[in-house]
């Protein structure tokens, strides 16, 4: 074996990262794989969707409380801000890009943590990919039991990722509190 060379200078892209503060490490890249397997499981049942309802229809899986309901949604969760697309595409994106930046701030991260940006971007990119594509997101996961909104994967992962995060730094932020 040949030994590695560890006076390698760091590519001029590596070091206007490091200026910026910003590392990108193993961890980030697990994070990115994972992310891109989120954005394709949701990118994958909203085609299924579209190819197997049309627009509006409803499919009882569990009669009076799942359904499968395709529908578009222009807005946020619970089609808020639905009149202003363009407005959502560009906060999402900028919500993106600093979630980027934030976790390429941070060189360790904890599994929580991973798993948690990993579903958060992957959730943001689905939606993004629908938004940019067709203006809208496709949503048909209908808790029909409650009448809650539908939704689609992209927003559990959110939802989910989110929740982690905030268990994660909650949990940090206390035990550093009593040390």
């Amino acid at each position: 074996m040949t030994a590695r060379n560890n006076n390698r200078k760091p590519s001029p892209r590596n070091r206007s990262m490091r200026m910026m503060g910003l590392a990108f490490t193993k961890s980030h890249g697990l994070i990115i794989i994972a992310a891109l397997g989120f954005y394709l499981l949701d990118s994958m049942s909203k085609l299924a969707i579209k190819n197997w309802l049309a627009l509006g229809q409803s499919v009882p899986v569990i009669p009076g409380v799942f359904h499968f309901t395709h529908v578009q949604n222009t807005g946020v969760a619970f089609s808020l801000f639905h009149q202003y697309p363009e407005i959502l595409t560009l906060v999402a994106s900028l919500f993106l890009l600093l979630l980027l930046l934030y976790m390429l701030s941070h060189r360790v991260l904890s599994r929580l943590e991973m798993l948690g940006f990993s579903l958060v971007i992957g959730g943001a990119l689905g939606n993004l990919a629908d938004r940019f594509s067709m203006g809208a997101v496709t949503d048909f996961l209908d808790l029909a039991i409650i009448h809650y909104p539908v939704f689609n994967l992209a927003d559990s992962f959110i939802f989910t990722g989110v929740a982690l995060l905030i268990i994660h730094y909650v949990r940090h932020y206390h035990y550093a509190a009593r040390s």
